[in-house]
């Protein structure tokens, strides 16, 4: 369970009119309030924002040992509008955390056709 964080807006950065940035933002909201762990992707992107492995500061949530972007998952809303106030971000479903399976039916995996009704 993701514990709640107190998280401030710089007040240096200019809050975002971007009708884009705030539609993605609720679709992550509602998503969170869902139970959902929502990680924020790259604007334009199917990667996680934030840092990789090798670039970890270990400051911060990773003070204890890098976290991967399913373990850096929220459902903290606050959290979620800290992120969203610094850029577009994507939305991604944490389907691990929030008790969810996946069937990944794309590729180029060929199906046998299926066969005619007798």
């Amino acid at each position: 369970m993701t514990q709640p964080a107190n998280v401030r807006r710089d007040p240096a950065l200019p809050i975002s009119t971007d009708l884009t940035r705030l539609g993605l933002l609720a679709w992550a909201t509602q998503t969170a309030q869902r139970g959902r762990h929502v990680i924020p992707l790259r604007p334009n992107d199917k990667r996680p924002a934030g840092h990789a492995e090798q670039y970890c500061p270990a400051t911060g949530r990773c003070a204890d040992g890098h976290k991967t972007p399913e373990q850096r998952a929220t459902t903290d809303v606050e959290l979620l509008i800290a992120a969203w106030a610094q850029a577009p971000y994507n939305v991604r479903i944490a389907t691990g955390p929030s008790g969810l399976r996946v069937i990944d039916l794309d590729g180029s995996i060929r199906t046998a056709r299926p066969r005619e009704a007798a």
